[in-house]
Parts: C-alpha cells; sequence; structure tokens
C-alpha cells in the first residue's frame, strides 16, 4: 500500500476490497487464504483510514481574507466550491455548457483528475445542481473576463504557456497544496500568484474545511500547479 499515492482513506477501500475478493475466492476454491488479513492475527495488509490532519473551519474574518487575496477566477472557484461541495476533479471539468444562467443550475457531466477526464464519482452527481445568483453573477463576470467562452470550453479553462494551442481546451490543474503562507500581508518578495494558489488549492482540497491552521506558520511557495 505503500506505493499506492493516495489518501489513507482511499488505500484502506481498496485494502478492504481486497480483502473481499480473497474470501470470496477461497470459497470457490480458488485459493487457499488470504494475503490480505495474513495467516495469524495482526499480520497480513495492515492500513489505517485516520485522516493525517483534522481540518480546520475558517471563521468569517480568515475566509474574507482569503477572498481578499484573490482575482476573479480565484474566487469564483472557491464560491462554486463552497456554495456547491463539487470535488475538484468535478470543478475542473465544468465546461460553459454545462452552466444554465437561466435556470441558476450547473449540470456535471465529467471529472478531470491529472488532466485526465473521466465521469464523475458516483450516479447522484448527474443531477443538475443550483447555484446561488450571487455565485452566478460571480460567474458570469468571469465569462465576460475569459477568453475562453465557447461552449466546449472549460469554465476554468487555463491559459499557461505549456497548454500551446490546447489554450481552453484544458483546465486548470487543481492539485493539492502542502504549503499556505503564513499570512496575507506577509508577502514582501514573493509571488502574489503563488500566494494565490496556495491560498485556493488549500481551500479545494478541504473545501470549506481549510487545513489553515496546521500550516498557518509557514511560509513557502506551493507545489499547487494552476493556470
Amino acid at each position: 500500500m505503500r506505493s499506492i499515492l493516495r489518501a489513507k482513506g482511499t488505500k484502506a477501500k481498496i485494502r478492504n476490497t481486497m480483502s473481499a475478493l480473497f474470501n470470496h475466492a477461497i470459497r470457490w476454491g480458488f485459493v487457499r487464504n488470504n494475503p490480505i488479513t495474513g495467516p495469524v492475527r495482526g499480520s497480513g495488509v495492515r492500513q489505517s483510514a485516520k485522516r493525517e490532519h483534522i481540518p480546520v473551519v475558517l471563521d468569517a474574518a480568515e475566509f474574507q481574507r482569503l477572498l481578499g487575496e484573490l482575482g476573479l477566477r480565484e474566487r469564483v472557484l472557491v464560491w462554486v466550491s463552497m456554495t456547491t461541495g463539487l470535488r475538484r476533479g468535478d470543478l475542473a471539468g465544468l465546461k460553459w455548457c454545462d452552466v444554465s444562467f437561466e435556470k441558476l443550475t450547473i449540470n456535471l457531466l465529467r471529472s478531470v483528475v491529472d488532466q485526465k477526464v473521466g465521469e464523475v464519482k458516483t450516479e447522484a452527481s448527474r443531477k443538475p445542481i443550483p447555484i446561488d445568483p450571487y455565485v452566478a453573477e460571480d460567474l458570469l463576470a468571469w465569462y465576460h473576463t475569459t477568453k475562453y467562452v465557447r461552449p466546449d470550453h472549460y469554465v476554468f479553462a487555463t491559459d499557461a504557456a505549456r497548454a500551446g494551442k490546447k489554450r481552453g481546451e484544458q483546465p486548470l490543474w487543481l492539485a493539492e497544496s502542502n504549503a499556505i503562507p503564513h499570512s496575507t500581508g506577509s508577502k514582501e518578495g514573493g509571488d502574489t500568484e503563488k500566494y494565490r494558489v496556495a491560498y485556493v488549492s488549500a481551500f479545494l482540497h478541504d473545501t470549506v474545511a481549510c487545513q489553515w491552521g496546521r500550516h498557518k506558520s509557514r511560509a513557502g511557495t506551493s507545489e499547487a500547479r494552476i493556470g
């Protein structure tokens, strides 16, 4: 399990699924034992599902500080995430054709993880999701600001040079951030965009419950890639 780069909860589910498969194989006589549980108590494959850290919920003042650091694109990302509970892959997969400003809804048709387009995580996710009128206003403002407004363009399309001719046809890379700057006012000598990336990526990692407290005393750059 150490080689699987996933959250502990995900690895625990993989471990339990494999154990169930081996138990089924034993009943059918395909194998004699279950290597996941092991021959004796305490052996086999062990995997904890415990969280690596406990998220700290942002208070109103901290959230206002967060929004104050963000540009329009990043603010819309945060607002949509906070009010809908969408996963990062769902946010990355949004296209303008999925957004109805008349009905105030978002249709989830795809999820993008590590720049790979796939299905949404559950069938229930395919239901239209209502959006707040204020969120719709910000989305509309972003629509009138971004260069990528075709129906098949991603709402949060990358404008990075590495995308080349596929700018607008590829979404932002919403990866997990491992560092959050100490405060919004301590940016001397730093890159403002990196600070915005750190805040947004951390926010999207836990949606509303950021790991603010865990990192608030650490300053640095983000490992997340956005744009």
